[in-house]
Parts: structure tokens; sequence; C-alpha cells
């Protein structure tokens, strides 16, 4: 009997405190939306000639130089002329970035010569060059083919 009025009085209390809660009943604050951009390359493996650790280099490259970031942006239908202002600024910045790649590549190829990689190695890789929106239509803002070829 004693347990039952332990748990008489404990369900009791129990009662009590939720009858005595105050709920919010607020609604929620409108979630801020984003916009996300990235500039970088990325590898064409499917057509890939070449040792696998002159991949992994570049794709390390890639994952240090790449361009990415996030803007706080209410948009509403999601259709590309919402977003041209900072889709011109994103543009902006691939240009910079191809040339950057490109230098890398040429980089790579001194690498190759020196027999970095191994001798009599041979190399035909095909990379997409690209800058892209992460939200919306028309994502995709350019997008170029870059071959790399050794020797």
């Amino acid at each position: 009997m004693k347990s039952f009025k332990k748990l008489s009085v404990l369900l009791a209390c129990l009662a009590l405190s939720l009858m005595s809660m105050e709920c919010d009943r607020s609604p929620e604050p409108p979630h801020v939306k984003y916009i996300s951009y990235t500039i970088s390359a990325e590898l064409d493996a499917a057509t890939y000639v070449g040792p696998i650790p002159l991949t992994d280099d570049i794709k390390a490259w890639l994952d240090d130089n790449e361009v990415y970031y996030d803007l706080p942006y209410e948009y509403s239908t999601g259709a590309a002329s919402e977003f041209t202002k900072y889709d011109t600024q994103a543009l902006s910045k691939y240009e910079p970035f191809k040339k950057k790649f490109l230098e890398k590549l040429d980089d790579f190829k001194d690498r190759l010569s020196k027999n970095a990689y191994g001798k009599n190695v041979t190399v035909k890789a095909t990379y997409r060059v690209f800058a892209e929106r992460g939200q919306g239509q028309d994502r995709v803002l350019k997008s170029e083919t870059v071959t790399f070829s050794y020797p």
C-alpha cells in the first residue's frame, strides 16, 4: 500500500507540474534561406589515364583551393533572374580560379617531367571547371572542359 501512495503522490505532482507549465504557442520565426556557390573543377574519372597518385594530388589541391560560400538570401520562386546580382559576383571569381587551376596543372606537368609519378608516364585527363549555384533554377553559371595530357 505504501508504494501505491508513493506512486499516486508522484502522479499527482506530475499532473500539477504539467498543468502549471506555460506553453509557447507563438509562431516560429521565418527560417533564413541561403544560396550557396561553388567554383571548382572535377575529373571525368571514366576517361582518365594515368597514375592514381596524380589524381589524388590534384584532388587535394582542388579541395584546398575551390571557392565555396553561402549567403543569406530570401528568394521566392527560385528563378535564375532572382539571383542575378550574386551570380555575377560568383562569376567574377571563376576566371581567377580557372587561371590558378591551369597554372597548377602546368606545375604537375613539370613534376611529371621530373619523374615524380614514375618513368614513362602517360596522362590523359578531362576536367570540368565550373561555377554553380546550389539553389534555384539554371544552377550551372559556367562550365568549361579542360584537357590535361602528358607528354
